[in-house]
């Protein structure tokens, strides 16, 4: 590896970083959406889960290059 990273090293950091996203994204929506409807746990739960999709697309993505699975 150019960087000096075994295969499993970057795997992490590339987990950790799609890991840090998909919670801030979870955690920014969560609180918008109680803030917007109140203590409703199902369309808090469902929105937070549906934000995160992108997230999880681009991960699955080989052509994304933050974290995109790699070919």
């Amino acid at each position: 590896m150019a960087d000096g990273l075994t295969l499993k090293e970057n795997l992490m950091s590339d987990l950790k970083k799609a890991a840090e996203s998909w919670g801030k994204t979870f955690l920014a929506t969560a609180l918008a959406t109680y803030l917007a409807v109140g203590l409703d746990i199902n369309a808090i739960a469902n929105a937070a889960l549906v934000s995160v999709l992108p997230s999880i697309i681009n991960w699955l993505n080989p052509n994304y290059e933050r974290y995109g699975r790699v070919r």
